[in-house]
């Protein structure tokens, strides 16, 4: 999305389509700080992928680390 026009302009103009809805976004595959930081700029607010930590095995994930139901911000990985 970084480099590319044409993906960053997509991307821009679905977060417009499900704001203007009403909707939220979950931004998936967000692997950089830069792509965080221009899904902000967009107007994404939540995001998930290995900018946030990598896929665990099923029998390691325990319901305190993901089950709180908390959505965690893009802003939170650049902390």
């Amino acid at each position: 999305m970084a480099n590319d026009q044409h993906a960053s302009k997509i991307v821009r103009a679905l977060i417009g389509m499900a704001s203007s809805m009403g909707l939220s976004v979950i931004a998936e595959g967000v692997e950089t700080a830069t792509q965080s930081r221009l899904l902000q700029q967009m107007g994404c607010e939540l995001g998930q992928g290995f900018l946030f930590g990598h896929a665990e095995d099923l029998g390691q994930l325990t319901l305190g680390r993901y089950g709180d139901g908390e959505r965690r911000s893009l802003s939170s990985a650049a902390a």
